[in-house]
């Protein structure tokens, strides 16, 4: 909003206060305000064209109220000022405030120009910034809660980013899924409050969610009421009995029990209802019910030659698995069963699905629906079947059980089968097969494999550049009738070939230059993976030059074809978005360290200042802090701080890392017949001093053996070139060991005094 627009509100105001009688005139009022808007409009524009053309002196961004962040606003001046352009106009003054918004940071902007001579304007954004969660914490108030942690109810949260704009509304439905996820605990007396902390500005805040969880609920009742089964058989098995504490997870998994109880009875379809859960605020205390229907008795039966156990049938056929009678599931057994005998040698095998119900269903009210039919399958699940049998029978006609001997490839000489055998399922019959895990004795494979292996073929050729192959797959029997030969027919059609290459959007490096990082892609067979590398190098390339904002994209155009051949000619283009500017390190800035030292943090990075901003150097030096085991988060976001004399760009680093505990106790024991009891204690320091050094004690102790150990570790102790360092390890151990193991007594003293033997204080042996 530019500040003739005041001028207009103002002039409105005069010019309706002129007219006498205005709100009792309304006629007269609305042609009035017609003209008047008709006026508006003119001056509107008058003052657009006054400062259209202009070349657009100077541009600077300020901040509502008290906010006074110089940092930020060089940021969104660099994003105002590179939408602008150099010359004035309404559109490019959109764009900007367009790309200001983009940044999800500002909540409102305005814009104000000014004349700055005869020829040039300058332009004021006034913004008003978003509050930003800088650190986000959960408490959890309750003394003694084990359940669950402090970290485990900040990842609920999607406000782990440090950045993340935040309003009233974001902090409310955050708190809301903390109680949403404690009342799923069966914490239903939860409580969540928030607070926020202001930090060094005024939009960077600290938020803490205080989280007091009270008593968890407990079961009242659970009352499940199944038509025609006896309740009784549920009391040992269920977890939520009378006095138990609530969960929705335990509901869960005592609602699985009761339907394994069920199918242990055959009543693979039972109809239950959602559990419902009542909760009583005084008793503190849910009261939950389960009511349903039994379902029919069903029976599962696989006719074949070569049976199927029922732990195999449990885990091969959903009717068993979930415990439903739908006609997919159905249908998916026999695939899974074809699938389950493929695997087995019987590659021509054929399973088909017949069901039957006792008492028969009535298909009208004088004919019934025929039994052991397929169409009856595809029936079964509208049907009101409690208190009938139903059986679902599947039928496997297995064929002869052959050997996998040869796996063949035709069609193509990119490639050998023997180059691709490893990508592939299918397995030839191998020495492996005398081991019953591996199952390799006559073979390995199934329809639902061959798909995919054809699937494997056929990208495979297409990263080679032929884009159209298509692979079929035929199974051939040896004259003996005893072995199975696979052969997969490739029809890889002419190849797509790379015409040309383009690289648009770069300034600051030519076309050859940008050409040179990438390997030769014209005139070749395309390839998306060639393509993907090409686009990998050329990131890197402008990464290591210091164009940090570059993003390397690529496109194909696919639509020539060459007349005389046939084939299909691609033309490949890099486009380089954003390239800018270098962009220098300014100043590094850490938050968030209350125990560890400053310069500590700083020794792990890779990052200095002065030197260019490279994406590498903030992702090893994220893994250098993580590595030290100091931190359960850390987070190294750039954020601009103005031009460099050259014009480059300048950023300031900003490092915010959370510490987590430094120290580890571990501790342990047990007893052995060498060593007698024994037990050890380790505790370690993982921030001595607040250096990110490492230091521990270890102390095992037993009755033949005593251990004493400390030990202190430096990660960063000399530098080893520019970005590498030498560690410091010491370590000093006392041990007592006086055990003689068994082996060597059997193996070298054969029980006689030899060199290895125990003996006591005045030399005697002592066995």
């Amino acid at each position: 909003m530019q500040s003739y627009k005041r001028v207009e509100k103002n002039l409105m105001r005069v010019i309706l206060s002129l007219i006498p009688g205005f709100a009792n005139r309304p006629g007269f009022g609305q042609a009035a305000l017609f003209c008047v808007l008709i006026g508006l409009s003119c001056f509107h524009l008058s003052a657009q064209d006054k400062y259209d053309g202009r070349e657009i002196s100077e541009v600077t961004v300020a901040f509502e109220q008290s906010d006074k962040s110089v940092a930020e606003s060089e940021e969104f001046r660099l994003v105002a000022r590179n939408a602008l352009g150099s010359k004035y106009t309404t559109v490019k003054i959109r764009d900007a405030i367009e790309q200001l918004y983009s940044t999800k940071r500002i909540a409102s902007v305005a814009v104000e120009a000014t004349e700055a001579g005869a020829d040039r304007v300058n332009l004021r954004f006034l913004i008003k910034r978003k509050t930003q969660a800088q650190k986000v914490a959960v408490v959890i108030v309750d003394e003694d809660n084990s359940k669950f942690t402090e970290q485990e109810l900040l990842f609920k949260l999607n406000l782990l980013e440090a950045g993340t704009a935040i309003t009233e509304q974001t902090l409310r439905n955050n708190a809301d899924i903390i109680l949403e996820y404690l009342r799923d605990r069966g914490y239903f007396k939860a409580e969540v409050a928030y607070e926020q902390t202001r930090l060094q500005s005024e939009t960077e805040v600290s938020v803490t969610f205080r989280v007091t969880t009270n008593a968890q609920a407990t079961v009242d009742t659970f009352r499940i009421a199944i038509d025609g089964f006896d309740p009784a058989k549920f009391a040992d098995k269920i977890t939520l009995k009378p006095g138990e504490p609530f969960s929705r997870e335990t509901l869960t998994a005592d609602v699985e029990k009761i339907r394994e109880v069920l199918r242990d009875e055959d009543l693979l379809a039972p109809q239950l209802s959602e559990p419902r859960v009542v909760y009583e605020s005084e008793k503190n205390a849910v009261s939950i019910e389960l009511t349903g229907k039994k379902g029919p008795i069903v029976e599962v039966v696989v006719e074949s030659e070569d049976k199927v156990g029922k732990g195999t049938q449990n885990t091969l056929l959903p009717v068993k698995r979930e415990g439903t009678l739908d006609y997919a599931a159905i249908i998916e057994g026999e695939r899974r069963l074809e699938n389950y005998y493929q695997e087995r040698g019987y590659f021509f095998v054929n399973v088909t699905s017949v069901c039957s119900v006792e008492p028969p269903l009535m298909e009208s009210e004088s004919s019934f629906i025929k039994n052991d039919t397929e169409f009856l399958c595809s029936a079964l699940n509208n049907a009101e079947l409690t208190g009938k049998k139903v059986e679902v029978k599947y039928l496997a006609d297995l064929n002869r059980k052959l050997r996998l001997v040869d796996i063949r490839l035709e069609g193509t000489d990119q490639f050998s089968i023997t180059d691709i055998k490893a990508a592939l399922e299918t397995q030839e019959a191998n020495i492996l097969g005398i081991i019953p895990l591996f199952g390799y004795g006559r073979g390995y494979t199934s329809e639902k494999l061959l798909e995919e292996d054809a699937a494997t073929i056929r990208s495979l050729l297409r990263e080679l550049g032929y884009r159209d192959a298509t692979v079929r797959v035929n199974q051939g029997v040896s004259p003996d009738g005893e072995n199975l030969i696979i052969t997969f027919i490739v029809e890889q059609g002419p190849p797509t070939v790379v015409s040309g290459l383009e690289i648009t959007g770069n300034t600051a490096f030519s076309d050859d230059e940008l050409l040179a990082q990438i390997p030769v892609i014209t005139g070749r067979n395309f390839s998306r993976a060639k393509i993907r590398n090409a686009q990998r190098k050329l990131s890197q390339f402008y990464s290591q030059a210091g164009y940090y904002d570059a993003v390397v994209s690529f496109s194909i155009d696919e639509r020539t074809e060459d007349p005389a051949t046939g084939k299909k000619l691609f033309k490949v283009a890099f486009n380089v978005e954003n390239e800018g500017k270098k962009v220098y390190i300014n100043r590094v800035l850490v938050s968030g360290n209350e125990k560890t030292k400053t310069e500590a943090v700083l020794r792990a990075l890779t990052l200095s200042p002065n030197e260019i901003l490279r994406a590498g150097d903030i992702y090893t030096s994220e893994q250098n802090l993580y590595s030290s085991d100091a931190f359960s988060g850390v987070s190294i976001k750039p954020r601009p701080a103005g031009e460099r004399s050259d014009g480059s760009r300048i950023t300031d680093i900003i490092i915010n890392v959370t510490e987590q505990a430094p120290r580890i106790l571990s501790y342990g024991g047990g007893f052995s017949t060498d060593l007698g009891a024994n037990g050890f204690v380790d505790i370690r320091h993982l921030n001595l001093l607040g250096r990110l050094w490492q230091g521990g004690a270890r102390l095992k102790v037993s009755q033949r053996q005593q251990l004493a150990q400390l030990d202190f570790v430096n990660p960063r102790f000399l530098r080893d070139g520019e970005k590498r360092f030498a560690p410091l390890t010491l370590s000093a151990q006392y041990q007592r060991d006086s055990t003689v193991t068994r082996f060597f007594r059997s193996t070298f003293d054969k029980g006689t005094f030899g060199i290895v033997q125990r003996v006591d204080e005045d030399g005697n042996p002592i066995d």
